[in-house]
């Protein structure tokens, strides 16, 4: 049994914490021992952790209350792991940190982003750096990522690039589910129906979105994801907030547009869109040209008029021109959660068995 610890900020609803989840059971799978610690309490954690093994262990700002530490600290050597993997800044700091004194020391950093904003985690990002230095690898789910991070001092000797990975039977086209979840939205089969999926977080563009959605009145627009039923939208929005289920909307969706301003590595929101059969508009930003190769459409600018206009010419050609290539297929060929979780064993794999022969 190989023991894999993996310190993360928390196990709350989100594309970097559904990754984990992911990945966590797919090594199961493969004869891991997987230990999650979540450093923050979540209200609402995503229902793929209750089968796994999991602590939580909430600290404060930086290294929280010497009690807690501690705590983590004598949890951590009880767990005896043979890799401790953190993820996402946070929880790539407090694995380095974990791992001081333990024998080896095997720590590994993931990074699930790119051009984040230095005002709000430029401490974190150096720190992490410096950190990575010590790590036995530091790895990226995105070129963009990577090449952001090797630019800014991010050593390159020991930089790994693994993909996101899609669950191809969670994400699926259902077109029974897609006539449900269309009448309960209140949307006529005759509707065309633009989704946009993403928090409330400067680094994505609600405002745009709006923007686009207030010059195409013809068109509905669908806006989910965390306190995005806060927004003020006109009268062709729905504004969900948090959906259990995104996939149903997915189906539901003639079009998935995804634009962010700053911060996207692998936006999950594209691939699982994909997987789902959906065609993708999204501006080039992190690797979503990569992703969406030539299944789908890219917007050379998020201004909302040039997004308005591609919109339109979208659904105005679709009955003359042929459609870009399958979507799922690419998933299932290039990003799949198999591939993703094989490759992640196989470094585990390779870094234990180096240990052994030394």
């Amino acid at each position: 049994m190989k023991n894999i610890v993996f310190v993360t900020p928390g196990i709350q609803v989100g594309g970097a914490e559904r990754q984990l989840a992911l990945l966590a059971g797919g090594l199961r799978d493969r004869g891991f021992k997987p230990t999650i610690i979540s450093l923050s309490v979540a209200p609402k954690p995503l229902s793929e952790f209750e089968n796994l093994e999991t602590y939580v262990c909430p600290l404060e700002k930086g290294l929280g209350s010497p009690r807690r530490f501690l705590k983590l600290w004598k949890k951590i050597r009880q767990l005896e792991p043979d890799i401790i993997q953190g993820w996402m800044y946070a929880g790539n700091l407090l694995a380095s940190i974990l791992a001081i004194g333990l024998k080896p020391p095997r720590v590994f950093h993931s990074v699930r982003a790119s051009n984040m904003d230095s005002t709000r985690y430029g401490r974190q990002i150096l720190l992490n750096g410096l950190a990575s230095r010590f790590s036995r690898a530091t790895i990226f789910n995105s070129e963009a990522g990577m090449d952001f991070h090797k630019n800014i001092g991010f050593p390159a000797s020991n930089l790994q690039l693994i993909p996101n990975g899609i669950d191809t039977d969670k994400f699926s086209p259902d077109p029974k589910l897609r006539d449900v979840i269309r009448r309960k939205l209140g949307f006529s089969p005759g509707d065309k129906v633009v989704l946009y999926v993403a928090r409330l977080d400067p680094m994505k563009g609600h405002k745009t979105i709006l923007d686009v959605a207030l010059a195409c009145p013809e068109y509905k627009f669908v806006i989910a994801g965390k306190d995005t039923e806060t927004l003020e939208a006109s009268s062709n929005v729905t504004c969900l907030g948090a959906w259990e289920n995104i996939a149903e909307l997915y189906n539901a969706a003639d079009l998935l547009v995804s634009i962010s301003n700053f911060g996207e590595g692998f936006p999950n929101v594209i691939g699982e869109a994909m997987a789902c059969g959906l065609h993708v508009l999204a501006n080039d930003v992190g690797d979503s040209r990569a992703i969406i190769g030539n299944t789908g459409y890219i917007c050379s600018s998020p201004d909302a008029k040039i997004v308005s206009k591609q919109i339109r010419s979208i659904f105005a050609r679709r009955n003359n021109v042929a459609k870009p290539a399958d979507p799922r297929q690419r998933i299932l060929t290039s990003f799949s959660c198999n591939a993703m979780v094989e490759a992640y064993a196989r470094l585990y794999r390779k870094e234990m068995l180096d240990h052994v022969s030394k």
